[in-house]
């Protein structure tokens, strides 16, 4: 869940994924993220760093479209989720680590952003 990116143009640090794939059928089963802290890396030895496995940081059961949906909902309701997705989102950031999207209208965004692939779609959310 949220952008994953190496790219050092925005206030997000670097992050990529790696995924576990069940072969015989093709799903993910786990997803872990790693991030590059740019502020740490400027004052010492650079190196990637864990962040979280998504079923583990997220209460999921596993990673099928069901259990995104559920977490969709819950953006909307259980307290602390969105500003952790936000957070995330950002690959714990200076600027992310201090966002707080406890808010109806900031949990409301969330629940649009990831449930709209398509950016015009979200007029309508």
């Amino acid at each position: 869940v949220g952008p994953g990116g190496v790219t050092t143009y925005t206030h997000d640090n670097p992050a990529f994924r790696i995924y576990d794939i069940d072969y015989e059928t093709g799903y993910p089963v786990k997803a872990y993220k790693y991030f590059f802290n740019i502020t740490k890396a400027n004052l010492e030895n650079p190196q990637w760093e864990f962040a979280y496995e998504l079923t583990q940081e997220y209460g999921l059961e596993d990673l099928s479209p069901a259990s995104f949906k559920k977490l969709t909902q819950r953006f909307l309701t259980e307290e602390g989720l969105a500003t952790k997705y936000k957070q995330n989102a950002e690959s714990k950031s200076p600027h992310g680590m201090s966002i707080n999207c406890s808010s109806k209208a900031c949990k409301h965004s969330v629940f649009c952003v990831t449930t709209n692939l398509i950016k015009f779609e979200m007029k309508d959310c």
